[in-house]
C-alpha cells in the first residue's frame, strides 16, 4: 500500500456529550494545552456525571488530526473531589484518590469564528486500580501521501478511493512506558464493495457442468434453463 492511513474516527465510547460549541477558544488558538481544558469544561458540563473531571496532571493532549476542516485531541480525565455545581465548573479541585479516570476524543469542526466539538470518553479504569490490559478501537483511511520518512507526521489528504480499515491497539503497561499492539481488518476499498460470484444454475437430472457451462447428459431427457431436451 503506498498511501499513509490516518484515523478518521474513533469507535467503542462509552460516553457522549453532544455537539455544541466553545466560544472561548478562537479559531487562530491552536494551543492543545487550552483545547484540551476547553475540551474539559465542556464535557463536566454536558455529561450527566455527579463530579467535576479535569485533565490528568500528566496530559494536555495530544492533537492526533491535522485537516483543515477535521481535528482530533486526545486526552486523559480524572475525576476530583469536587461535586458539580455551576460553582464548580471552572474552580480547581483535588483529584479523588480512588477517582475514575477517563480517556476522550474531541472532534472538533471549524465554524464562523467558534469551533462546533464533540467530546467521547472511555473509562480507563477505576478505584485507582490500573488496568493490565487496555482496548481501543478505531477506523483509518489511506491518504495521498507515500511513505517517507518526511511525510510520517505530515497532515495530508484522504485518497478518493483509499483503503479504509477497522484496527484494534491491545495496550499493555509497563515500567514506565506502555506497550501497545495494534492489528487492523480491511473494511472496504476503493469504495466498490465485493461482488458474489455464483455458478450457473444446473441442476436438472440430465444436466452437468463443464467449463462453467451446463452442459446435458447424452441419452437423456430433460431440461436445461427452461429449454426442453429430448435425445
Amino acid at each position: 500500500m503506498d498511501g499513509f492511513l490516518k484515523i478518521i474516527l474513533t469507535l467503542g465510547v462509552s460516553s457522549v456529550v453532544a455537539a455544541g460549541y466553545l466560544p472561548t477558544i478562537p479559531e487562530t488558538n491552536q494551543n492543545i494545552s487550552d483545547l484540551a481544558i476547553a475540551c474539559t469544561d465542556y464535557y463536566n458540563n454536558g455529561s450527566s456525571e455527579g463530579s467535576i473531571f479535569q485533565l490528568d496532571g500528566t496530559e494536555h493532549g495530544t492533537l492526533i488530526d491535522k485537516d483543515p476542516t477535521f481535528q482530533q485531541l486526545t486526552f486523559i480525565i480524572k475525576e476530583t473531589r469536587c461535586k458539580k455545581s455551576e460553582e464548580n465548573i471552572n474552580k480547581p479541585c483535588a483529584f479523588k484518590e480512588d477517582g475514575v479516570v477517563k480517556q476522550c476524543t474531541a472532534s472538533i469542526f471549524p465554524g464562523d469564528g467558534e469551533r462546533k466539538i464533540l467530546v467521547t470518553c472511555d473509562t480507563l479504569y477505576q478505584n485507582d486500580k490500573d488496568p493490565t490490559f487496555q482496548q481501543l478501537t478505531f477506523i483509518i483511511k489511506e491518504t495521498r501521501c507515500k511513505k517517507s520518512e518526511e511525510n510520517i507526521n505530515k497532515p495530508c489528504a484522504f485518497k478518493e478511493d483509499g483503503v479504509v480499515k477497522q484496527c484494534t491497539a491491545s495496550i499493555f503497561p509497563g515500567d514506565g512506558e506502555r506497550k501497545i499492539l495494534v492489528t487492523c481488518d480491511t473494511l472496504y476499498q476503493n469504495n466498490k464493495k465485493k461482488r458474489a460470484t455464483s455458478n450457473p444454475p444446473c441442476d436438472c437430472r440430465c444436466c452437468y457442468l463443464k467449463n462453467n457451462k451446463c452442459r446435458r447428459r447424452p441419452g437423456c431427457g430433460g431440461s436445461i434453463e427452461g429449454l426442453d431436451i429430448n435425445i
